[in-house]
């Protein structure tokens, strides 16, 4: 009998839904740069969607597919929330908004700080579950890093905490799927270094320079030493600098040490180190994420 060529291996469904979601990765950037911001989100969201539809495939579940969905959710409850806070807020109208969503949260404090606490709820289960389904494809990644790039360039967003702290929670998903994206880890930096976090902005500046880290993030690296008042890690960074080439990736705009100077505090304000997120109490009581339940 003729021989026959070996087999092709065949291609895995997340594999085959990376190459799919990479055209509509490029063209959402296209989108971005030509202002239609809502499409470009749009074009990202399907593209996730397309990797959690292969997970769920590969598994016989919907597992993933219920954790994107949870994800974006509770971003939208987020909005809702925040739409109808102010200083002259009820605990008891907070509670009746909080009750009639989905995204399962603790049981937040009774002070004045209850709503921002319940923010912050409702923006890290976002964050978890878009971890949870990307499902460690490392591409991912990539497309969680350019929606907070798109949310931070969108200035029909405004600058609002509530956008800034999406932005955040977009950058560290990013991180927790790929510890190595420079990118996403400069951008994470400075924004916490711009709201003061200082500590870990340095930490996470420094995990990034673990390898070929590009130019920008060394200068970045230098600035935050240089607010601290560690003037010769500070020079050492710069040095470091000279030596590593640009990534037109990583944006050269935001390395001036003026950049983290106008709403840091100065030296003798500087807080200790905080956690990346804040410990929920183990005591109080919560739902089961939605993605779970059959």
């Amino acid at each position: 009998p003729a021989i026959q060529p070996p087999a092709q291996p065949v291609e895995s469904y997340v594999k085959a839904a990376t190459r799919i979601a990479k055209p509509r990765l490029e063209y959402a950037v296209s989108l971005a740069q030509r202002g239609a911001y809502y499409s470009a989100r749009e074009e990202l969201r399907q593209a996730l969607w397309t990797i959690a539809q292969a997970h769920d495939t590969e598994t016989e579940s919907y597992y993933y597919t219920k954790a994107l969905d949870a994800a974006f959710l509770a971003f939208k409850e987020c909005d809702d929330l925040a739409s109808i806070l102010g200083p002259g807020i009820s605990r008891d109208r907070l509670n009746r908004v909080i009750g009639q969503h989905k995204t399962p949260i603790a049981e937040v404090p009774d002070d004045e700080h209850s709503s921002l606490a319940a923010l912050r709820q409702y923006v890290q289960f976002a964050e978890d579950a878009l971890v949870t389904a990307a499902g460690g494809e490392k591409f991912a990644a990539e497309l969680l890093y350019t929606f907070a790039r798109v949310t931070q360039t969108d200035k029909s967003m405004g600058q609002s905490t509530l956008v800034n702290a999406k932005s955040i929670a977009l950058y560290r998903a990013s991180m927790r799927i790929d510890d190595r994206h420079v990118a996403a880890a400069n951008e994470l930096a400075v924004m916490l270094g711009t709201f003061g976090q200082l500590f870990q902005a340095r930490d996470i500046l420094a995990q990034a320079t673990q390898g070929n880290a590009p130019r920008e993030v060394w200068q970045n690296l230098a600035a935050v030493h240089n607010r601290l008042g560690d003037r010769q890690s500070s020079q050492l960074a710069l040095n470091q600098s000279q030596k590593a080439t640009r990534n037109p990736a990583v944006p050269v705009t935001w390395v001036e040490h003026t950049t983290f100077a106008g709403q840091i505090p100065s030296q003798n304000e500087i807080q200790p180190r905080t956690p990346p997120r804040e410990p929920i109490d183990a005591t109080a009581k919560r739902k089961k994420p939605s993605w779970t339940q059959k």
